[in-house]
């Protein structure tokens, strides 16, 4: 598919940024990027890591496209006022998406968060949201990663 990013892992090819950061989180368990399996706060952890694929990303891409009209029932992420009601709630008051520790759906979650204020398709972010999106630009591996024209 021509796809970015990708990674090749011992000839295994993984595309899509939630499951290159799930396969990479629970490779290396020991550096604390995701909930340990079995763990009660695994499956906040899956929605963190799959709603901005399976939700975020198709209704901005249909929003841009001005799609007009549709059975938002039909759609699997709905319409844009519940898709914004769900990124507010998703949206975490201080520290992370799991607590105090920084985990891979804060890469997903956040980094998906990040890029539609940035290109503003989000066109009115609220300050939790921007507050959130600063604690990410904030850290070092963000700054590192990432040209300094951005944040």
């Amino acid at each position: 598919m021509g796809k970015i990013p990708v990674l090749v892992d011992e000839g295994v090819v993984i595309t899509e940024v939630a499951a290159i950061c799930a396969y990479l989180a629970d490779k290396f368990p020991e550096k604390g990027f995701a909930p340990a399996v079995g763990s009660p706060t695994r499956g906040k952890y899956y929605r963190y890591m799959f709603v901005p694929g399976t939700t975020i990303e198709p209704m901005f891409t249909v929003k841009s496209m001005n799609v007009g009209d549709y059975p938002a029932m039909s759609a699997g992420f709905g319409d844009l006022e519940r898709c914004l009601t769900t990124i507010e709630d998703m949206t975490p008051d201080t520290d992370w998406a799991l607590g105090a520790e920084f985990t891979a759906a804060d890469i997903v979650f956040g980094g998906t968060l990040d890029f539609f204020i940035q290109t503003g398709s989000m066109e009115e972010p609220s300050d939790k949201q921007r507050a959130y999106v600063r604690r990410l630009k904030d850290r070092p591996a963000y700054q590192r990663t990432h040209d300094p024209s951005w944040y």
